[in-house]
């Protein structure tokens, strides 16, 4: 909970900063976006819990983001996204398993200034850290690993990198289409395995000029 709270006292901090900064007249553009996909999942524990392994199933996943422009080509990008997701091969078939992530990301702006018919049209790269925690809706029953009766929700580092690109439809509306791969650390307490993620986007947003 501690190291939880003080992450997101930091990326808070971060982005006090960047608003609380005077902003370069040409490089520094903002931005806020929202956006729904698709969460792909991993197992969740390095042994069995009763018959087999619980898995973070695939779930929908939605985020909101905002960006804050360095210079032409870089930028840094705060992130919050949530997933309505569900831990599978359980005891009882499945249980709700809400996953919350925040990170901070550099981005980098591939082609900047191209255009398609006046439209900007930019491919990027991002990559970045945060943590990720999740809530179980009850304690897992089993026996993971040696000795523990129970499986319990818990949090860890994440670390990701991604792809994506920027359509802008208007001067101040855009539309953008991401994917990313995501390292969480772990996301239950006891025999806690390494997951490795991976959701697809789409984005609407609105960027000040």
């Amino acid at each position: 909970m501690r190291s939880k709270v003080a992450f997101s006292a930091l990326i808070f901090a971060a982005a006090a900063v960047m608003l609380g900064r005077p902003a370069p007249a040409l490089a520094a553009r903002q931005a806020v976006q929202l956006d729904a996909g698709e969460l792909f999942g991993d197992r969740l524990t390095s042994a069995p819990v009763g018959a087999a392994t619980p898995v973070l199933d695939d779930a929908a996943v939605f985020a909101l983001r905002y960006t804050y422009g360095l210079s032409r080509f870089f930028a840094l990008r705060l992130s919050g996204a949530y997933s309505p997701a569900r831990a599978a091969h359980v005891p009882g078939g499945s249980a709700s398993l809400g996953l919350t992530t925040a990170d901070l990301d550099v981005v980098y702006n591939v082609t900047p200034g191209f255009t398609v018919d006046g439209h900007a049209l930019q491919p990027y790269t991002e990559l970045g850290v945060g943590y990720g925690w999740a809530s179980l809706n009850h304690p897992l029953p089993g026996n993971p690993g040696a000795g523990q009766a129970s499986l319990a929700a818990s949090g860890g580092y994440s670390a990701n990198i991604g792809l994506g690109l920027e359509y802008d439809v208007t001067r101040h509306l855009f539309v953008d289409l991401g994917a990313r791969y995501q390292y969480l650390s772990r996301l239950v307490a006891h025999e806690a395995q390494g997951l490795n993620t991976a959701e697809t986007t789409v984005g609407f947003g609105y960027r000040f000029r």
